[in-house]
């Protein structure tokens, strides 16, 4: 059989990007000579592999071209076309080549960078750190400046060690020593209803309204505006008989001794009750000075800053349902929360009985006709 062996200059190139998602390639020249050191020319099926040692070995890589083409001895290939060239080429590598398959040609040619690809090895100290793996910075024994002591995992702190207060207190007792409630209660604050109002019952009655039921205060002194009105009316100055008023009582109490059920005896204004009179007190006190444990305490801690509740509530500047609601920048609560108010005092600056007082009507009828009066 004849032996077909390689002389050449080998030139490597690495193409293209060393990027992982970009493909590498190895361009690769040969001459190819018969025993007799004939140069060959035809085609020829070839199959390359790369070792990382120069003898014997698995190949790392393997990659098979078939029919190339070789003139006067020369041939020229790219490698990595049909097999990935996935090696790191962090090491010292050899390529082999065999021809027809008559075996591996010997020796391998020893991979060697282009000039220019030597200074990319500088590369590699991107998997570095100044030339320390990684697992170097993980190391503590590796650390500067570390402190001597750390306190231990479980630890505790005195009240005193507490700098500034505990923020975002999970359902706080109070706020600003102010409890709050959805039962109105004096002193408490209050959450908005299910409609983003406050109930009507904490609105205080308005000592003046603009208007009531959407009508200015003249609307409810004109005649015209009345419903109801009787077909006639009593002259503006009458008089009547005894004997005309009706459902009057028979008789009248005049004397104490005629009311009944009173009691007979009367405690003064001011008096005192002996110790043993007391019902219902305790039968010990704790005194006036006393400690307890903190498994005696059975309610969230008070004075909590920043809590996230107050008494199960939350709190927010824009009016949601069962929250609560802070006044604004002019210490009131804004007029959207505000209900319209069913029974104001004052009408328009004036009293009710201003508008009940016959002078202050307007568009009186010119006349009217007499009823009775009954005694109610």
């Amino acid at each position: 059989m004849k032996q077909v062996v390689a002389i050449a200059l080998v030139l490597l190139l690495l193409c293209g990007v060393l990027n992982a998602d970009v493909p590498r390639y190895i361009h690769f020249q040969g001459f190819l000579t018969d025993d007799g050191d004939n140069p060959l020319s035809g085609t020829y099926n070839m199959v390359f592999r790369i070792y990382d040692v120069d003898i014997a070995g698995v190949p790392l890589w393997e990659e098979t071209h078939n029919s190339v083409a070789v003139a006067d001895g020369y041939y020229d290939i790219t490698l990595g076309t049909t097999t990935a060239l996935n090696l790191t080429f962090d090491a010292q590598y050899y390529l082999a080549l065999e021809v027809n398959s008559d075996g591996e040609m010997a020796p391998r040619y020893q991979m060697c960078s282009a000039p220019y690809a030597i200074r990319a090895g500088a590369a590699d100290d991107a998997a570095k750190l100044n030339g320390e793996d990684p697992s170097y910075y993980q190391d503590y024994n590796n650390l500067t400046n570390k402190p001597g002591t750390f306190p231990p995992e479980a630890h505790t702190h005195a009240g005193s060690d507490i700098t500034s207060a505990v923020s975002q207190a999970d359902d706080a007792d109070t706020v600003d020593s102010l409890h709050a409630s959805s039962v109105p209660a004096a002193g408490n604050l209050l959450p908005l209803d299910g409609s983003a109002m406050f109930p009507a019952s904490v609105i205080p009655a308005v000592s003046d309204a603009a208007q009531l039921g959407g009508q200015d205060p003249s609307y409810y002194l004109d005649w015209s505006n009345f419903t109801n009105l009787p077909s006639d009316y009593t002259p503006s100055s009458h008089t009547h008989d005894w004997s005309e008023v009706i459902g009057k009582p028979s008789a009248y109490p005049s004397e104490w001794s005629i009311v009944s059920n009173k009691p007979a005896t009367f405690p003064p204004e001011s008096h005192t009750h002996p110790w043993a009179d007391v019902t219902g007190k305790p039968a010990t006190y704790a005194p006036e000075a006393h400690t307890h444990a903190g498994t005696d305490i059975t309610s969230a801690v008070a004075q909590a800053n920043n809590a996230d509740t107050v008494d199960s509530f939350h709190a927010s500047a824009t009016p949601t349902a069962n929250q609560l609601l802070p006044l604004d920048g002019a210490g009131m609560f804004p007029s959207s929360v505000i209900p319209t108010v069913s029974n104001a005092a004052q009408l328009g600056g004036e009293d009710p009985s201003y508008y009940l007082d016959w002078p202050n009507f307007t568009n009186l009828p010119s006349s009217y006709n007499t009823i009775t009066i009954g005694w109610t």
